[in-house]
This record gives C-alpha cells, structure tokens and sequence, in this order.
C-alpha cells in the first residue's frame, strides 16, 4: 500500500502525461450509485465490492477526464457533452455527491470533503475538492 504522498505523485505524473499541469484540479473520488442507496449502504461489504469503483476525476476548462483505478486508458467528456452537473453535500453524511449526465447516462462520484474518515490526516483531494468549487468547476457549475 503507497502512502497518499505517493498517491498524489503518481496521480500528477499521470496528469502531465495528458499534458496538463496538475494545478488542485483533479480529485480520488469513489464512482457509484445514486444518493439515496450510498446513503443507505456506503460502508457495507457489499456495496464497496461490487458497486463502489475508484476514480480519479481531472477538472480541466474543457472537459473532465475519468481514470478508473486499475485501467490505463481514462474517459474524457467534454464540457459541450455534459448537463445536470451538481456538486453537493449529501444529507447526514460527511459525503459530496458530484453529479451529472453525459450521452445519457448519469455518473455520481463521492468524496469525503471534510476528511471525516481519513484519521486526522488531511488529504489532497479534500483540498482540491474546496479549490475546484470555488474555481465552479471550471465553469460546470454555471451550466
């Protein structure tokens, strides 16, 4: 297991090898279902198995690229392709629900923006999360 120092300096190599300055404008998140069922089952064996997925989101003027953890080949959306695009606290969690629809389906991330579970340690995403919504995603959240 790498440290999330480590973490942080796979993910910027990873980002400038898009050529992209890694600038607070990407975040680990988990990709999963809708609200109302992470709510119920986050945390379970069961959803963290089969449902949740890792994801590493990169925010850009343009587009937003999805890199599943484990696959080398990422998703890029771009802007002009994305609608709905929310990013909120969800209710009675310490949880941030990213949502939005793209080609018809619709994607939902979710971060643990106030670092609630992370054991005192401060993360880099949490960080990067706050910079992006003050940032409105790039403009995504005017859409």
């Amino acid at each position: 297991m790498i440290s999330k120092y480590e973490e942080k300096i796979e993910y910027e190599k990873f980002i400038s090898s898009l050529n992209i300055v890694p600038n607070h404008n990407y975040i680990e998140v988990s990709k999963g279902s809708n609200p109302a069922i992470f709510t119920y089952a986050n945390g379970s064996a069961v959803y963290e198995f089969f449902i949740s997925k890792q994801y590493l989101l990169i925010f850009t003027h343009s587009e937003i690229i999805l890199k599943k953890y484990g696959v080398d080949i990422p998703k890029r959306i771009s802007h002009k392709d994305i609608y709905e695009f929310q990013a909120r606290e969800l209710p009675l969690t310490s949880f941030h629900c990213i949502s939005f629809k793209a080609f018809n389906r619709k994607y939902y991330f979710y971060i643990d923006a106030d670092d609630v579970f992370s054991l005192g340690e401060s993360s880099y995403s949490s960080f990067n999360y706050y910079f992006l919504r003050e940032k409105k995603f790039f403009g995504l959240l005017d859409m």
